[in-house]
């Protein structure tokens, strides 16, 4: 075996596999990602599957590399995500995707995915994503780790700045059961997304200005907790695109988002007290700083605020964490 890199192992169908980067004579390129079964800890059972070549525009960016290969077998794949390009901005992920009883030694099983996966974001400020793995968090659900700079631009070769940071992020799944890295969410405690008790498909969404009930790109449903600027007691919701805006509440009662312009007023339009949720223990409700009585609602695919005097009402002003 030449030089290997980025060496992982992974478990599948009861059989002991190692994958890794290695550049191979012949290929007009920096490194190839290569599979094979374990005989022992020390020695392959086989002779080694190539499979995946950087030849796609967004893998030669820099250097022509394909590395740092992860696995994950979910909803009845297996997926190997690796990282592509030179380790600055360019930097990202693409996805191998093979059925879960296929012979994943044959490169033919598997399916390249013609765009990169996850990348870099400018509403984040997160550069350069790559070189992941997974994980479960303790309530079961699959986290992505991952590397990434907080700047873009670099001086000298990206491979000896020296500020990649490990991040963490949830990792979810679009309704064919792959995987949706969304973006970046950037630095921060984690995002979460809501969804409301009457619409459990269904998740708080940002629709250029107007926040809504309703489905689309992940990173468009992911808001994070942050403190109240009113009360260290309360908190005010952030969209991970637009962190120097806030859910803000108009005198119309509906929630749109707006950049914070320091007067009380807004303070207390985007202020809330997470409560235990009206309908169920399990969920949460938000009750606005500016009208105590009153709770975030889902008011037929809007959110609002309002006043709960029923039990649709209830479930409507109760949401869910994912």
């Amino acid at each position: 075996m030449a030089t290997a890199l980025d060496s992982t192992i992974f478990e599948h169908r009861g059989v002991r596999y190692v994958s890794w980067a290695q550049h191979e004579p012949g290929f007009d390129n920096n490194t190839n990602v290569y599979l094979a079964p374990l005989a022992t800890p020390t020695t392959l059972a086989r002779a080694p599957a190539r499979l995946t070549v950087p030849t796609l525009e967004w893998e030669i960016q820099g250097f022509k590399v394909n590395e740092g290969p992860a696995f994950l077998a979910r909803n009845g794949r297996l997926f190997m995500t690796y990282s592509a390009s030179a380790t600055d901005a360019r930097y990202c992920l693409g996805l191998l995707t093979a059925a879960d009883d296929a012979d994943i030694m044959n490169p033919a099983v598997w399916t390249k995915s013609q765009q990169p996966v996850f990348v870099s974001s400018e509403a984040t400020g997160v550069y350069g994503p790559g070189h992941n793995s997974f994980t479960v968090d303790e309530q079961g659900h699959d986290v992505l780790v991952y590397h990434g700079r907080d700047y873009e631009e670099i001086v000298g070769d990206p491979l000896f700045d020296p500020n990649r940071h490990t991040r963490i992020q949830r990792l979810y799944f679009q309704a064919d059961g792959t995987p949706d890295f969304g973006i970046p969410v950037g630095n921060g405690a984690l995002p979460d997304r809501w969804s409301p008790l009457d619409r459990s498909d269904q998740f708080l969404r940002v629709s250029g200005e107007r926040i809504i009930v309703g489905t689309g790109p992940v990173a468009t449903t992911q808001f994070r907790q942050v403190p109240s600027r009113l009360d260290a007691n309360q908190i005010s919701l952030v969209p991970i695109e637009s962190p120097g805006s806030k859910l803000v509440v108009g005198s119309d009662s509906t929630a749109t988002l707006a950049r914070d312009d320091g007067s009380k007023t807004f303070a207390q339009r985007s202020s809330f007290t997470k409560q235990r949720g009206l309908a169920d223990s399990k969920g949460v409700s938000f009750a606005s700083a500016a009208s105590p009585a009153s709770y975030l609602r889902n008011v037929n695919g809007e959110l609002r605020l309002g006043s709960v005097s029923s039990a649709a009402d209830r479930a409507s002003a109760t949401f869910v964490a994912s």
